[in-house]
């Protein structure tokens, strides 16, 4: 439970600090304001693709609104975050499958030097 606190804390307090209303972030997400507010309230834990969109709004990494950052390495426990996350790959919509497979291929990109 303590992670969805963090997450929690972590989306009012990035929102906050880019002076955005809940209703304003979930409009540059494109999600529903009713989302982000049981985000903030530790009610909904974001999947992986709803965590994207609000770091990508917030102009902030996902692993800075996850709490994740302080890690040096990935390590087991976060793969299975993302994991758990991420959920079912095949129960996603069309256009959730790319935007997850265009981040893939950048950061392989990234970490290749290409």
């Amino acid at each position: 439970m303590k992670e969805v606190r963090e997450i929690a804390e972590n989306v009012k307090r990035l929102r906050e600090r880019a002076d955005i209303s809940q209703v304003e972030l979930a409009a540059k997400a494109g999600i529903t304001a009713s989302a982000i507010s049981m985000i903030e309230a530790g009610l909904r834990s974001p999947s992986l693709v709803i965590s994207c969109k609000i770091s990508e709004a917030l102009e902030v990494s996902v692993t800075e609104l996850t709490g994740e950052d302080n890690r040096s390495e990935p390590d087991e426990q976060e793969f299975k975050y993302l994991l758990r996350q991420l959920g079912s790959f095949n129960a996603l919509s069309k256009s959730d499958k790319e935007i997850i497979r265009g981040m893939i291929k950048l950061v392989k990109d990234k970490n290749s030097g290409s």
